[in-house]
C-alpha cells in the first residue's frame, strides 16, 4: 500500500496531507491533540505516528466524511456526542480486519511530509 494523497467520496475529491506537527493537524483551532483533521476538502493526517496509526487515522477521517455525506448514516448516530467514539471504534476494527486479513500491507517507513502554506504564526514555530 502507497499513502494515499487523495480520496474521492460521493463524486468529493479530497487532498489527503501529512504534517510532521500536531499543531498543523487542525489549523483553524490549532489543537495539539490530534493526529488527523478533515474539512471542506482535505484530510490531514499527524506523519509521525507509527504506520498502523496512520492507516487508522486515514479510515478514522475518511469514515467521518462518509458520514457526513450520508443522511441516514449520520442520523443512525443517536446524537453529536457519539460520533467520535463510534468512528473511533469502527476505523480501528476496519483497520484491523484489513490487515491482520492482509488485505492491506502497510509501509515501513513514513509518508513524506506535504508542503502547504500554514496559517499566519504556525510557520515561525515550524522547525
Amino acid at each position: 500500500m502507497d499513502y494515499p494523497t487523495a480520496v474521492t467520496i460521493k463524486g468529493y475529491r479530497y487532498t489527503v496531507e501529512y504534517v510532521n506537527l500536531s499543531r498543523e493537524v487542525d489549523t483553524d483551532f490549532e489543537n495539539t491533540c490530534w493526529v488527523g483533521s478533515w474539512d471542506t476538502d482535505t484530510i490531514r493526517v499527524l506523519a509521525t505516528q507509527r504506520p498502523y496509526a496512520i492507516f487508522d487515522t486515514i479510515i478514522h477521517e475518511i469514515l467521518h466524511m462518509v458520514f457526513h455525506k450520508n443522511k441516514m448514516l449520520l442520523a443512525a448516530l443517536s446524537s453529536k456526542d457519539l460520533e467520535e467514539p463510534f468512528i473511533d471504534a469502527l476505523a480501528t476494527e476496519l483497520a484491523h480486519l484489513l490487515t491482520q486479513n492482509k488485505w492491506v500491507k502497510l509501509p515501513d517507513v513514513a509518508p513524506p511530509v506535504t508542503q502547504r502554506i500554514l496559517k499566519e504564526g504556525l510557520h515561525e514555530q515550524r522547525p
